[in-house]
């Protein structure tokens, strides 16, 4: 693709050696930015690289055509989901709550990512999180806003997998290991979930717990756009169920 086409887009520096991403980015013009100029935990990783390996880092593409805010929207997000701990970033992602657009455009909902679209094949729930996300939010944190407690259909019992999506992108995955009424099990991180705690009318949700997860799925769909696959408003979305 053209690069003058872009627009705003974001992108990753992985090491070769063992493809683990160490910084995230955004940027215009040239594809991927410029490997110089970045904040010194960065350039001396490049410089390893080049010096020990004898090459560059991988550097690719997450999304592109997007508008400033936006951009900074979804490197935000990629630093929370990969960890600023793990990347040279020195800032973690940005701290404003985004909510879903109260009329999101359907258009640009459905419309499958050219990059990054995920091709979900094991049978699977989508739970968007959209209200209950925040940036910076630690992996319990986000484990206890998406397992529960969401109105549900018998298709549960048959999905192996729960996504938490916020913004159309998955945060993160976890593999179901069964399903329990809602406020029957404890949240480490949420108050006030007890079954004698919540509202009455929502006695007849569900909540899952989660088992280990293989790595392989995890990274397989972390960061993935999920957009095509929501066909209305509704927190839930089965795929193959």
């Amino acid at each position: 693709m053209d690069d003058t086409k872009l627009g705003c887009y974001v992108y990753i520096f992985r090491d070769p050696e063992d493809n683990k991403p160490f910084y995230i980015g955004k940027g215009t013009g040239p594809r991927g930015g410029n490997l110089n100029g970045r904040n010194p935990d960065t350039t001396a990783k490049i410089e390893e690289i080049r010096k020990t390996q004898k090459t560059e880092p991988i550097i690719e593409l997450l999304r592109y055509g997007l508008d400033k805010n936006t951009a900074e929207m979804y490197e935000g997000l990629a630093i929370d989901v990969i960890g600023v701990e793990h990347l040279t970033n020195r800032k973690s992602g940005r701290k404003e709550i985004i909510k879903w657009p109260t009329k999101p455009d359907k258009s640009t909902r459905q419309q499958p990512d050219p990059i990054n679209e995920a091709n979900i094949i094991e049978p699977s729930i989508i739970i968007r999180v959209n209200q209950l996300y925040r940036s910076g939010m630690s992996y319990e944190e986000l484990y206890d806003v998406t397992r529960g407690i969401w109105p549900m259909s018998e298709k549960r019992e048959k999905a192996k997998y729960a996504f938490a999506a916020f913004q159309g992108i998955i945060l993160d995955v976890y593999k179901i290991k069964d399903w329990h009424p809602a406020g029957t099990t404890p949240y480490l991180t949420r108050s006030g979930m007890a079954r004698n705690q919540i509202d009455p009318d929502y006695l007849r949700r569900w909540e899952f717990v989660k088992e280990p997860i293989e790595n392989e799925i995890r990274e397989k769909y972390r960061l993935k756009s999920v957009k095509s696959y929501f066909k209305s408003r509704f927190p839930i979305t089965y795929v193959k169920c």
